[in-house]
């Protein structure tokens, strides 16, 4: 009886320590399972951070798409001007010389 009440005692320390070795498995579970929670939170706030930061990358492009439009536009309107002048001063040597001429013949 006594083999049998050590036997069932060794039998109880084996299963409690079983038991604690569980628990410490179960713990370490529960911490890496909070671990992996927290950094998927903080992998959603950044996803969020980064697309914030590409919708405003995005607006930014088409600003400046728009921008250089309106730039190109300036430009063209320009290069006409130019065209204007050199035209202008084209007729106004035309002029310059055709006053010499006279002048010339008139003496």
């Amino acid at each position: 009886m006594k083999s049998s009440m050590n036997n069932l005692a060794a039998k109880a320390n084996e299963q409690a320590a079983s038991l604690e070795q569980t628990a410490a498995a179960v713990e370490e579970i529960t911490s890496i399972t909070r671990n992996n929670a927290d950094n998927a939170n903080k992998m959603a706030e950044l996803s969020t951070t980064v697309r914030g930061s590409v919708t405003n990358g995005r607006e930014l492009a088409s600003k400046t798409a728009g921008s250089m439009d309106e730039i190109n536009e300036q430009v063209s309107s320009i290069n006409e001007a130019i065209t204007v002048i050199d035209q202008i001063a084209f007729q106004t040597n035309i002029l310059s010389l055709n006053a010499a001429v006279e002048a010339a013949t008139a003496g």
